[in-house]
């Protein structure tokens, strides 16, 4: 009998401490915040970006010249946060001049917030994940953006090829900010002088670089090629001189395999458009072994110097890659055999992508 009470009572103990663990047992965190594209301050706040805008789709008989291809490169920016702007400030300016601080571009922050877990009424935090605005706005970690329109006019869409620059009407985004490590990148439609655009806008995260500068004259451009980045440095009290000028030739990161620092095994990767046409793409294959050719002959290398990587599809204006567009639709300008446009760093000439 004693022994069939202290089984049933030791049943009873291990009912209990099964209930009890059930009921003690973490419940799974549940995230309410809104899934909408949002940034984390401390990823932008006084960072610097390339700052880049390309064309995507236009109607074909639009008035300012934009061509799906055609970029414009905003150089190098800093990003500042304000209570309601998140800014992009010019960091250097080509002419020498003391202009910076300019915004180039500024967009309207809708909201500032932190991410943590809800608390109850006694102050323990539950297993809801929550947005939370009982910080001042500069604390919280977290912020929206509305990146349809910017609120200055400074990087409205402009043609190099007509001159023009019009004011942007009826711009929607078409869809929700790609917000990745190094990198931000938005889709919108807006209507300039009665066109219909399509652009995308890139901003990515500048970062060191070993590129020695190459300065030409005039007459070494004549030989060697017609892309350069110019600065003019202004004297204070004569104003612009010759020798306040320097030219910098825009070239890869690539040097002899003899050569100092990372351009020696650096390598020139493009990758194709999204949709490019399966017809192209072994021609487009050969192009690229031959340019890898030359290279390699140039620069005394026997490693790849220049390739095509079949597995990433880019938008046509990623300004993080390389990238052969083949648009087929038809386009403005009759008899434009293509757009060949990059990034620079507009201090030394170095070709970003």
């Amino acid at each position: 009998m004693r022994n069939q009470t202290f089984r049933s009572y030791f049943a009873y103990a291990i009912l209990a401490l099964a209930i009890a663990s059930g009921c003690t047992k973490k419940k799974e965190e549940k995230n309410e915040v809104d899934p909408n594209a949002y940034l984390q301050v401390s990823d932008v706040q006084h960072k610097k970006f390339y700052f880049s805008r390309g064309a995507e789709d236009a109607s074909s008989d639009n008035l300012i010249g934009a061509v799906p291809g055609f970029s414009q490169d905003f150089g190098v920016v800093e990003a500042r946060v304000t209570e309601s702007e998140l800014q992009f400030i010019q960091v250097f300016v080509p002419n020498g001049r003391t202009a910076t601080n300019q915004v180039i571009a500024s967009y309207k922050i809708t909201d500032h917030f932190d991410i943590q877990n809800d608390t109850n009424d006694f102050g323990e935090k539950t297993h809801k994940i929550v947005e939370d605005r009982k910080r001042p706005w500069d604390q919280r970690k977290y912020m929206r953006v509305d990146w349809a329109t910017p609120t200055n006019n400074l990087s409205g869409f402009a043609s190099s090829m007509v001159g023009v620059k019009g004011l942007e009407e009826n711009t929607v985004l078409l869809e929700t900010a790609k917000i990745e490590p190094g990198h931000i990148s938005f889709l919108v439609e807006t209507s300039v002088l009665g066109s219909r655009v399509t652009y995308r806008t890139h901003l990515t995260a500048a970062k060191p670089s070993d590129y020695k500068p190459i300065a030409y004259s005039l007459k070494d451009f004549e030989k060697f090629g017609y892309f350069y980045t110019q600065q003019n440095f202004e004297d204070m009290e004569k104003g612009l001189r010759d020798d306040g000028i320097k030219r910098f030739a825009e070239t890869f990161n690539v040097c002899e395999a003899s050569g100092a620092g990372s351009c020696a095994t650096n390598k020139i990767t493009w990758v194709l458009s999204k949709d490019f046409p399966e017809f192209y793409k072994d021609e487009t294959k050969r192009a690229i072994a031959e340019w890898n050719k030359v290279f390699q002959e140039a620069l005394g290398r026997t490693d790849t110097v220049v390739d095509l990587d079949t597995t990433v599809q880019a938008d046509i204006s990623d300004s993080r890659r390389n990238v052969i567009n083949m648009f087929m639709h038809e386009v403005s300008f009759k008899g434009l055999l293509g757009v060949a446009q990059g990034i620079k760093d507009p201090e030394t000439g170095e070709v970003i992508s």
